[in-house]
């Protein structure tokens, strides 16, 4: 892409291409121009202009001097590269490190606040309170071993090394076991398992369980406090399928088939914590497995979200 300006003078067209530059690179693009010009060195700046459409589009211009055959500096000839998708992933990456270092911020310092408590508490034995602030504490731990996880085996997935230990067991036992940890864990919510079917699945368990452990969990972030998650698990068409079941606000129907996808994040999450990686890791394993996953809702009406596994 061509500057479209002249710049054997020192002065920057003002009606030329420039004018078109976003406002907040504009005079920083100028700026650095002078002074390039000045030292007559090679000048790049990235900086965003509009497309036929009006949307800004980031463009990397890198612009070399020119000089004569007799060594007069005649100018700039500049070329422009699209960066767009580049500088959207800056962005986004930067907004995941920024609600990481929320995210695991917050529960160290709560976990912090608890031990300082008990410590001083010990002199008067206060056994009860003891208690509690050890069991908020290791829920705050458990928050962090899931968010950890979480980025491990995002790791894991990308490079190829997640490995599935496949075999063969009871899925009502393994149902079972997730939903009697779950309830020690998430005390403000009501988690049954419900309709169950005495069949097995060959697939790897802790992986399984791991994803009934996130669905149940965020079904909790979007649930009020008190109500219940109801788990079930039936045959199907495609082996077993089992279902959690919510009764939040539920997900716009336009949003169902994105909230699969790594980092997305629904509209009506300014008060959710999360990094948008749970649903992307839940599908990644089910359907490495040779299952299927997807959501059902309605808003105001809850959620359902489902998962096959082949019956063994």
């Amino acid at each position: 892409m061509g500057t479209g300006h002249r710049t054997q003078g020192r002065r920057v067209n003002e009606k030329s291409w420039v004018d078109l530059i976003h406002p907040d690179e504009k005079d920083a693009f100028i700026k650095g121009y002078y002074n390039s010009f000045e030292k007559k060195e090679i000048y790049t700046a990235e900086f965003r202009l509009p497309d036929s459409d009006g949307n800004y589009r980031w463009y990397h211009c890198q612009s070399p001097p020119r000089f004569l055959q007799d060594g007069t500096f005649a100018g700039y000839i500049a070329s422009c590269l699209d960066i767009t998708m580049r500088k959207n992933e800056e962005l986004r990456k930067n907004e995941f490190i920024s609600m990481i270092s929320h995210e695991l911020k917050t529960p160290l310092t709560s976990l912090n606040g608890f031990i300082q408590v008990m410590k001083s508490k010990l002199k008067n034995l206060d056994k009860n309170y003891i208690e509690n602030a050890l069991n908020k504490s290791q829920i705050q731990i458990n928050k962090m071993s899931a968010m950890i996880s979480g980025f491990l085996d995002i790791s894991r997935l990308e490079s190829g090394k997640m490995e599935f230990n496949a075999e063969t067991f009871p899925l009502d036992e393994a149902l079972r076991e997730t939903v009697e940890e779950l309830s020690m864990i998430h005390s403000s919510h009501k988690i049954e398992l419900a309709d169950t079917c005495m069949l097995n699945v060959h697939a790897d368990r802790n992986k399984i369980s791991a994803v009934v452990s996130n669905l149940v969990s965020n079904a909790i972030k979007y649930t009020p406090y008190g109500s219940t998650i109801t788990i079930t698990c039936s045959p199907s068409e495609q082996g077993i399928q089992v279902c959690v079941e919510d009764q939040g606000s539920g997900i716009e129907r336009g949003e169902l088939e994105n909230i699969f996808q790594r980092y997305y994040r629904t509209k009506d999450n300014s008060t959710i914590s999360g990094f948008g990686i749970g649903l992307y890791l839940c599908s990644e394993i089910i359907t490495r497995q040779g299952g299927k996953i997807w959501a059902e809702s309605s808003p105001g009406e809850g959620a359902k979200f489902f998962f096959t596994l082949t019956e063994s």
